[in-house]
């Protein structure tokens, strides 16, 4: 365990975050949407260090992952519109 300012916290190796999970999940979703829309729309390069970030993040080619960035905008769409509805 680390302390920081009278709060302990437990250790974990430079550069690792703790896992996402609900809110926090949701606002990484709207970021990798946003950056792949940015890519999308030519705004950003695609071979950017925020286009390797999402491709690491988004899984793609991993076992249980989109096979393509597209994919994952679909479904992303489809479940930000069917959230909407309710």
């Amino acid at each position: 365990m680390t302390t920081t300012d009278s709060t302990t916290t437990p250790a974990r190796a430079p550069g690792t975050v703790p896992a996402l999970v609900g809110f926090s999940r949701i606002g990484a979703d709207r970021l990798a949407y946003a950056v792949a829309r940015l890519i999308q729309l030519r705004r950003l390069d695609s071979r950017s260090e925020a286009g390797d970030a999402l491709l690491d993040y988004l899984e793609i080619g991993q076992p249980g992952g989109p096979k393509d960035v597209l994919m994952w905008m679909d479904a992303y769409e489809a479940n930000t519109e069917s959230e909407a509805l309710t």
